[in-house]
């Protein structure tokens, strides 16, 4: 029985042992058949052509050739892609050089349009006038004496919480260009300080007198404190049409116009002294801020043009000094232009007859010149070729 027994044990041992080595010999053969099966799909894939991945790229760059991973490559293949590399270096090189080209391109217009500025600023120097002492007497300065002669600080301009920054630098221009000196500006402390545009006021700010208030509250104060009686804008059926014969314009008087959306501020509105609005019969329900600021100004001009040229005489050299301060451009002619100073300070300077300037002396943008006479020239060869 001891013998028996031992020998039974054995064969269990072997039988377990060889059923242990039946399950990794089948794992093994399992594992090589699927290995062999994705070898297989790999193999097929490497038989496709070879095509650059698509990589999205920014506009004015070039696309740099990347292939996808495959087999080792041929002779063939690798001057293939040695040969896109060079492709690639040197479309890289010509558009480097094509973006130099184009920033000297821009320089060389940037210089351009500065000599032009200089052309045109020594053309007001032009002189038709000579002084009792022999000088030439620069033409911007004789401009300058014409524009003080007509300025008037009995109208103020107010302008209320505007919303749009270009329609109030087209005001300002505006007020400029009809000989408003002063400009009064309530900007919200909410409000964006927007940059002055010289394409929109043209350098108009440089020679007006402009005041900004925090709030209206203050604009009223100051308003009241200086004597100036309070004209609101408003389509009120109570408020008084501009182009009326009976409207009389008193002494000082301050001219509101109130934001694009809503008009003038309730607060405001209800410390004006009058309510005004310009005449409309269209189907249109308002003027743009611009064109009405320009309207009310020029109706108030009709109704009292002696307001033009108020300025007493103590006011007209406390300005005409800040104007020639700037018209010396370089600081070169500190000396001369106090000789010119003193002399219209006398009244013995001669100013310019008439402020219109000639198609030749306008001064255009000089991009917008070019545009021109680009278009002008084509059409000219377009014609010839017909």
């Amino acid at each position: 029985q001891e013998y028996m027994g031992e020998n039974t044990m054995n064969t269990t041992h072997i039988a377990l042992a060889t059923s242990s080595l039946v399950c990794c010999v089948l794992a093994y053969l399992a594992g090589y058949a699927q290995a062999s099966k994705k070898q297989t799909e790999q193999n097929q894939q490497s038989d496709e052509p070879e095509e650059p991945v698509i990589v999205k790229r920014k506009k004015g760059t070039i696309q740099k050739p990347v292939f996808a991973p495959g087999p080792p490559l041929t002779r063939e293949e690798w001057q293939e892609r040695r040969d896109a590399a060079a492709i690639y270096k040197e479309q890289q090189r010509q558009l480097e050089a094509s973006r130099r080209e184009m920033k000297k391109k821009h320089e060389s217009e940037l210089l351009k349009v500065a000599q032009e500025k200089i052309e045109l600023d020594n053309s007001d120097d032009e002189h038709e006038d000579i002084d009792t002492s022999g000088t030439a007497i620069p033409k911007r300065l004789r401009r300058a004496e014409r524009v003080l002669h007509s300025r008037t600080n009995r109208f103020i301009l107010v302008l209320e919480a505007c919303h749009d920054s270009r329609n109030q630098q087209a005001v300002l221009r505006t007020a400029e260009a009809f000989g408003v000196q002063n400009v009064w500006i309530v900007q919200e402390e909410d409000q964006k300080n927007h940059a002055i545009a010289q394409r929109i006021t043209t350098g108009s700010t440089a020679w007006l007198t402009v005041r900004r208030f925090h709030n209206t509250a203050e604009c009223i104060k100051s308003l009241l404190a200086e004597g100036y009686e309070i004209w609101a804008t408003d389509l009120h059926p109570e408020a008084e049409c501009l182009s009326s014969p009976n409207i009389k314009v008193p002494e000082k008087v301050a001219v509101v116009i109130g934001r694009e959306t809503d008009g003038v501020s309730p607060a405001m509105l209800k410390i004006a002294h009058k309510r005004v609005y310009l005449e409309m019969v269209g189907f249109t329900a308002s003027f743009n801020l611009s064109v009405a600021a320009a309207l009310t100004l020029q109706l108030l001009f009709i109704a009292c043009p002696e307001a033009r040229g108020n300025f007493t005489q103590t006011e007209k050299n406390e300005l005409r000094r800040q104007w020639y301060d700037r018209l010396d451009r370089a600081k070169t002619e500190s000396g001369r232009f106090q000789h010119f100073l003193e002399l219209a300070e006398q009244g013995q300077l001669p100013m310019l007859e008439d402020l219109r300037v000639g198609t030749e002396e306008a001064r255009f943008c000089p991009k917008i010149r070019r545009r021109i006479d680009d278009r002008e020239a084509e059409r000219a060869r377009l014609g010839d070729a017909v």
